[in-house]
């Protein structure tokens, strides 16, 4: 007879003590109870999992037993794995892996809605794994977020095979003690009528509930008894989520619709299919979200090839224009100059950037005059919605720049408020001209990001400001030149010269043009990257994306300051409207890859990052930080191979240098990894680099003492000179000092102690 349940646990113990040794309850679900414990033989931590004995009363054990066995046989990264299962003194149980993190259930209590990207990541790694099971012919019958864990940024399906096995073993008589075969909020309508006759479609269906409710807060159907929504899932017409979330594309909106079709033969074929569905939805133009729009860089005409700057320049002062109107996305400037000179149709535009309006246009500029040309073309229909040509002098084109940006507002249809009037009519400058060309010159060596460009930069911004000192956009753009040349991420001047510059450009910038969210980008990074001052830096970034939500880089410090203080939630946040904003630049990709790796969402930052590296092949901060992801994931080799190729373009980049010297350590290239190691100190000692590169280096050559040595060092080094020591609470490569009271004195030195990984992870798995 099964044992009183207040009395399990003694039970088990006595029954299963040989084998497990059983520490505590982790939680209690409709059918069973499930308990930490030890596997003796193996001396690892297992989840071991009883159902409740009103369960077992009614099932045939051998038959159970038999069934569970075919889930055992399912071998696939994003399944939780059956060790065993059996039955001791009236228990039924089985054994799996004890996986610390947090089901998606607990998750959704906390946040109720995910991030779109998040969401979709999620889906496809649990899409993986009922794919591979449901071609061994395996059906879950209980996909539902209490049986979805996250584990290091990666979702896992558990109980695969149990509900299969429940229905085989205990048939009706089960569903007579008042135990459901089944979740009703996420029951196929067939596996309510026919739950013999269920294929894939069916957990396409639960599946389908899952992104629902992760998109919307809420499951599709809801009662007030199991009956209700029984009856509402057979009957009620499929709902829109965009009736709780407005944000959600149609495109998505109806990929759910099919998913959650009354008929199987009305739904996708797949789960991969339904995951095909979600990402087309999500790259395809919606026509009923917000209005959006790429310009694109104004083509120069001009016989003489040095006036591309001059195109450049009005393509950024149309952008920064239309940036302010609430009613229109406009893509950052950044993604519009990796489109330069592009070879792509204007649909292929708008599907790369996810937008519904392209602007395009041409300078042709001889002396003083100017003939500019520009047409808005809908990108969908592929239809021209507005064309002008405009003649006038170098004098007047900031005329000319209203008038454009005025004849896309109308074309649009969109209406100013009196402050978005004031601001088109207000030009950032006007007759400057020679002051003017200089700030475009600075812009255009800035988007080279390199060490060479960043100094011509810095020469351009103060010439120009030598003609205008109350010119705001260049003191912003002096400012971001300080804040790379001093160790973000270049380390040409000491950061201790460097970083008052940053501070006063940036407060000089916001002094002249509060409404300037790019100016909030440096002063936040100076605040957090070389001061430590982490509240200071996070609300500067916050009021950055408060005065204008569409600087992306604004929008870059919200994700690093947020990211620095262990909220990775808000970081998320950030990095998701950085990849609005920017779909194709390789160095906003970059950052949320980074970001995402610091929260152990190693899965989706990879495809960040390979995405960086797919849009700009030569650029080696993507390179480094794939090679920070694969290290963090222990694959050692996989980092080398990455990095290798970059050796020689990390000579003026210490963070690139140590995560250099990390990988060539773990390596067994430990000589490498010394020479670059005494490189890092005299760059240290100059006030170009941090002692946290330098602990790095000597923690991948597994010298613990040293590394913790050097990480003193870094919490006493003012101004850090690096952003290494910013990340320390968060970065996965220190986790092996995670629990050292060194390290942990180290960050309370550095008042990171309350924001540290450790400190601030998830509550364990909820396995019931």
């Amino acid at each position: 007879m099964p044992m009183p349940d207040t009395n399990l646990l003694e039970h088990l113990r006595a029954a299963l003590g040989d084998r497990y040794a059983i520490q505590r309850e982790l939680g209690r679900g409709g059918m069973a109870t499930v308990f930490l414990a030890n596997d003796l033989k193996h001396d690892r931590e297992i989840a071991l999992k009883v159902l409740h004995p009103q369960v077992t009363a009614t099932l045939g054990t051998e038959r159970f037993l038999r069934e569970i066995q075919i889930a055992a046989k399912l071998n696939h990264p994003h399944i939780v794995a059956l060790y065993d299962s059996g039955e001791a003194g009236g228990i039924l149980y089985f054994v799996m892996p004890y996986i610390a993190g947090e089901s998606l259930r607990h998750r959704l209590k906390r946040h109720k809605k995910l991030e779109f990207d998040e969401a979709v990541n999620i889906i496809r790694d649990v899409a993986s794994a009922l794919h591979h099971a449901h071609g061994q012919g395996l059906i879950h019958r209980d996909i539902k977020p209490e049986n979805i864990l996250l584990h290091e940024g990666e979702a896992m399906v558990a109980d695969f095979g149990i509900a299969l096995a429940l229905s085989a073993a205990g048939g009706e008589r089960l569903t007579e003690t008042g135990v459901a075969l089944g979740t009703p909020e996420y029951m196929s309508p067939e596996q309510i009528s026919a739950p013999g006759e269920l294929d894939a479609r069916s957990d396409v269906y639960s599946l389908g509930c899952v992104l629902y409710e992760m998109l919307t807060g809420e499951s599709p159907y809801i009662g007030a008894t199991a009956q209700a929504v029984l009856a509402k899932q057979l009957v009620d017409a499929v709902p829109s989520a965009r009736r709780l979330r407005a944000s959600i594309s149609s495109g998505t909106d109806r990929a759910l619709k099919r998913a959650l079709a009354k008929a199987p033969v009305d739904r996708f074929r797949t789960v991969m299919e339904f995951v095909e569905a979600l990402v087309a939805a999500d790259t395809e133009p919606d026509e009923s979200a917000p209005k959006s729009l790429a310009v694109l860089p104004f083509a120069n005409l001009s016989a003489d090839p040095e006036n591309e700057y001059f195109s450049d320049g009005l393509t950024e002062e149309v952008i920064a224009d239309l940036s302010k109107i609430d009613g229109i996305r406009v893509i950052s400037k950044t993604s519009a100059m990796r489109l330069k000179a592009a070879d792509k149709d204007l649909k292929a535009i708008g599907r790369e950037l996810s937008v519904r309006y392209v602007l395009e246009g041409s300078v042709r500029k001889a002396g003083v005059n100017l003939r500019i040309t520009a047409q808005l073309i809908d990108a969908v229909n592929d239809t021209q919605l507005w064309a002008e040509k405009y003649a006038g002098t170098v004098e007047n084109m900031f005329d000319i720049q209203e008038r454009v940006s005025r004849s896309i507002v109308s074309a649009l249809r969109l209406k100013l408020s009196p402050r978005e009037e004031e601001q088109i009519a207000q030009p950032r400058v006007r007759g400057l001209t020679g002051r003017f060309r200089r700030y475009l010159m600075g812009r255009y060596h800035w988007y080279r990001f390199t060490p060479d460009g960043v100094q011509k930069t810095k020469e351009y911004f103060e010439h120009a400001l030598e003609r205008d000192p109350a010119y705001a956009p260049a003191h912003v753009g002096l400012a971001d030149a300080y804040l790379m040349l001093g160790g973000a991420p270049l380390n040409i001047l000491p950061s201790s010269e460097t970083i008052p510059l940053v501070k006063k450009a940036a407060a000089k910038a916001i002094e002249l043009d509060p409404s300037n969210g790019d100016a909030y980008e440096s002063l936040a990074l100076a605040q957090c990257w070389f001061e430590g001052d982490w509240e200071t830096a996070r609300q500067t970034a916050i009021r950055g994306t408060e005065i204008d939500p569409n600087s992306g880089l604004a929008w870059t410090a919200y994700a690093h300051t947020h990211d620095v203080c262990g909220l990775r939630d808000d970081a998320a946040r950030g990095t998701a409207r950085l990849l609005e904003l920017d779909p194709s630049s390789p160095v906003y990709h970059s950052v949320a890859a980074w970001i995402h790796a610091h929260a152990r969402r190693y899965s989706y930052a990879h495809q960040l990052v390979r995405r960086a590296r797919e849009l700009e092949p030569r650029f080696p901060l993507a390179a480094f930080i794939e090679a920070e992801i694969l290290l963090s994931q222990k694959d050692n080799a996989g980092a080398l191979s990455v990095i290798a190729p970059w050796r020689d373009a990390m000579r003026d980049f210490d963070y690139g240098l140590a995560i250099l010297a990390f990988t060539l350590a773990r390596n067994g290239q430990r000589d490498d990894a010394l020479r670059i190691a005494t490189d890092l100190e005299e760059q240290c000692n100059l006030g170009r680099a941090a002692w946290s590169d330098v602990a790095l280096v000597h923690l991948g050559l597994g010298s613990r003492d040293r590394a913790l040595a050097f990480l003193q060092k870094a919490s006493q080094q003012k101004p850090f000179g690096g952003v290494m020591t910013a990340y320390l609470a968060v970065h996965p490569l220190f986790d092996p000092l995670r629990h050292e009271p060194g390290f942990v004195d180290v960050l309370r030195a550095l008042r990171l102690d309350s924001y540290a990984w450790a400190d601030r992870s998830s509550p364990q798995s909820e396995q019931s």
